[in-house]
């Protein structure tokens, strides 16, 4: 359990710090609703952009597998380790 939850909350974050580092574009931030929807939908949503929206969704994501994989280690390496206790 101590693992799924560190893999979550570190993909929670990859995808946070994916979005702060790649989704800013010309000093504004993209909707996040464009990156997260799927890729019929935003285009259909958003008017033309002049911005590759397919490579930022790409960089985000990949930021979000990334720290998903970060947090399953961490998991592994923190979840063997057995905390003495009085009981």
């Amino acid at each position: 359990m101590k693992i799924i939850t560190y893999t979550l909350l570190f993909a929670v974050l990859g995808l946070i710090a994916g979005y702060l580092l790649y989704g800013i574009v010309g000093g504004v931030f993209i909707d996040p609703r464009h990156i997260l929807a799927a890729p019929a939908a935003a285009e259909a949503d958003a008017a033309p952009v002049p911005f590759d929206l397919e490579k930022i969704r790409a960089r985000v994501y990949l930021a979000g597998l990334i720290g998903a994989l970060t947090g399953l280690l961490f998991g592994f390496l923190t979840g063997g380790k057995k905390k003495s206790s009085f009981f």
